[in-house]
């Protein structure tokens, strides 16, 4: 094992001080965030549901993206920000030079990402020195929603509108498997208003009120999936590039709105998908022509 003086390790962590400023300043420029994400807050957002105990495991460092009470103090990359910190990193920086094995740190496992319970330090100096892995004590943390290592702000914000979907709907459980995720979060209250007025159809249809978990599964089942299959067999993912079927499903439900005030007559999906369809080839032969002109 390598020696490093006190000096040695204190100028490291400046060293990595400044990196950090530096992915700080370059991160305004881009508008790309470094921020490491407050476990309470994700969890929170995307709806705990349970948790398991899983024990000792080697984790990736990089996997490593958020921390239980740390969050202010260093980059996503654990680079240390807290200029009070520079005592315990240096510290920490010599003994595993000395020494070599840490003690496993504490972790919760967030779908495929990890939030530090206990161990920040220790994960930063050992990126520091170009480990790619450390021990940890792990706890699986159950969210509605999973959450994934490179989900960027915009996918944290759409995931965390659709674990309040389900919040409100548990259609997750009415319907084990679904999967209703969108990249427009705003989209969820259309949704939820849909199913409000497919519950007052069933009223007029039954004369009686339904329950609501009633309701949102035969708006899942009447409502919803035969406009899912209207998508899929006209195959409009493949002309929407970056959409899910379940935006198309909002687009298409919208467009099909659209199209019945302009034409003053009843319009069904299929013919409505057509029209959406031939309106995007359309747009998107004259942006070509627009494109060769300039």
């Amino acid at each position: 094992m390598d020696y490093i003086s006190p000096m040695q390790a204190r100028d490291e962590f400046n060293r990595a001080r400044r990196r950090a400023a530096l992915q700080k300043a370059l991160a305004a420029l881009t508008r790309r965030s470094i921020r490491l994400l407050p476990y309470d807050e994700i969890r929170e957002q995307l709806k705990f549901t349970g948790s398991a105990y899983r024990g000792i495991e080697e984790i990736p460092l990089d996997a490593i993206i958020g921390s239980v009470g740390r969050f202010q103090d260093f980059t996503r990359t654990f680079l240390p920000t807290n200029p009070n910190d520079a005592q315990r990193w240096a510290e920490m920086r010599r003994y595993m030079a000395e020494n070599g094995i840490l003690a496993p740190i504490e972790a919760y496992k967030v779908g495929d990402a990890y939030f530090v319970l206990d161990g920040n330090h220790r994960v930063s100096v050992a990126r520091e020195m170009g480990q790619t892995y450390i021990s940890a004590y792990v706890t699986e943390i159950k969210t509605r929603v999973p959450l994934s290592r490179s989900d960027t702000p915009e996918q944290l914000i759409n995931k965390a509108c659709y674990a309040q979907f389900l919040e409100q709907t548990n259609l997750d459980d009415l319907r084990a498997g679904i999967d209703l995720r969108m990249t427009m979060c705003d989209q969820y209250d259309l949704l939820l208003g849909q199913i409000e007025v497919h519950r007052y159809f069933l009223w007029l249809e039954n004369n009686r009120e339904s329950a609501y978990p009633d309701v949102v599964v035969d708006w899942y089942d009447k409502a919803f999936l035969p406009v899912i299959q209207v998508i899929r067999e006209q195959n409009l993912v493949e002309h929407f590039p970056g959409r899910t079927e379940n935006d198309l499903y909002v687009l298409l439900t919208g467009h099909r709105i659209e199209l019945e005030k302009k034409l003053g007559i009843q319009i069904d999906h299929p013919e409505a998908a057509t029209d959406l369809l031939h309106a995007r080839r359309t747009r998107t032969r004259r942006s070509s022509r627009n494109m060769e002109t300039q």
